[in-house]
């Protein structure tokens, strides 16, 4: 009949399909999201972050650097924030799937994004508190360093 679709068409190919979403790969593809996503935020905000960090140095912005080497420190900082980003996505999703079963509500409800974002954002400050404090070291105190060196 027109309008019906067979269950062939409705299934999703898997030989053409990057990432077939079954639970073994579940994980994994969360884990991949969150590290490209957190590699390329970095990447495309670095600038802007760069100078921001200039501008509440106690140096100031041009004895801090200015617009001088505004990507420089960018490769540790993409690294770094590749494996906090990861883990958010891995905790947020699983977290999802978690308490969808154990409170049997919707995965769509207001509460379980709210309580997977939350649990997964701490789980994720772990590991990006220490590399965020590190770069805005670097990114405020390479120019005087680089003067006085």
């Amino acid at each position: 009949m027109e309008g019906e679709m067979s269950s062939e068409a409705a299934e999703p190919n898997k030989n053409t399909m990057f990432f077939y979403n079954t639970p073994k790969n579940h994980f994994f593809n969360a884990l991949v999201a969150g590290a490209v996503a957190g590699m390329v935020v970095d990447i495309v905000l670095f600038p802007i972050d760069t100078m921001k960090t200039r501008l509440q140095s106690e140096l100031g912005f041009w004895r801090a650097g200015g617009f001088r080497g505004i990507y420089k420190g960018l490769a540790p900082a993409a690294a770094g924030s590749a494996p906090s980003a990861a883990l958010f996505f891995c905790a947020y999703e699983n977290l999802k799937i978690f308490l969808v079963g154990i409170t049997q509500s919707s995965k769509n409800s207001p509460y379980i994004h709210m309580v997977s974002a939350s649990g997964a954002e701490v789980l994720a400050c772990v590991v990006r508190v220490p590399v965020e404090i590190a770069k805005q070291r670097r990114q405020a105190l390479n120019y005087k360093q680089q003067q006085s060196g």
